[in-house]
């Protein structure tokens, strides 16, 4: 019989498992999903097109700077996918980068800070945004509130996880 999971790390990223570490050190009861097989995450494919969980089964998510990566549609539709695995009472954490942060300072220093924050890598050979580095949604606290909202999560309140200057951390409960 396979490992049972309790917990989500959706867009697990590069760093795999290892992006789990901003918020907890045990990590046998998390699941890493990732699009790119080349990061090694225990499932692949592409979450904004459902999560592959039984209604109710998740205890928790995190989702650490990944949910910018998706178009508004798509991030809509996660939530609440995310929304519909959770256990009632079942928490998710997001991390993305703060529009209402990053874009002045954008602003202020004529495009020298922030860039990337905003689009995402660039490639500079073939003069487009890297995929999947590409970023194709920003927020603030209040349209990540309303999305959140939108899909039935209650509670919400901005947490601390990374501590740097950009961060935008929300923590809600289903």
């Amino acid at each position: 019989m396979g490992h049972s999971f309790t917990k989500l790390n959706l867009g697990s990223g590069i760093s795999g498992p290892l992006a789990l570490n901003v918020i907890t050190l045990e990590q046998s009861e998390w699941k890493s999903v990732d699009i790119c097989a080349a990061y090694n995450p225990h499932e692949c494919y592409d979450i904004s097109t459902g999560i592959r969980e039984p209604d109710n089964t998740m205890e928790e998510i995190w989702m650490g700077d990944f949910f910018e990566h998706l178009l508004r549609l798509k991030a809509r539709f996660v939530i609440a996918e995310c929304f519909r695995v959770l256990k009632p009472g079942g928490k998710i954490r997001i991390s993305v980068p703060d529009m209402a942060i990053v874009m002045p300072k954008w602003l202020e220093s004529n495009g020298d800070i922030g860039s990337d924050l905003i689009w995402g890598d660039q490639d500079e050979l073939y003069q487009r945004n890297s995929i999947p580095s590409a970023h194709f949604n920003g927020y603030t606290e209040a349209t990540l509130t309303k999305m959140l909202l939108s899909a039935g999560f209650k509670g919400m309140k901005r947490i601390g996880i990374h501590k740097n200057w950009c961060e935008l951390a929300m923590e809600a409960y289903k």
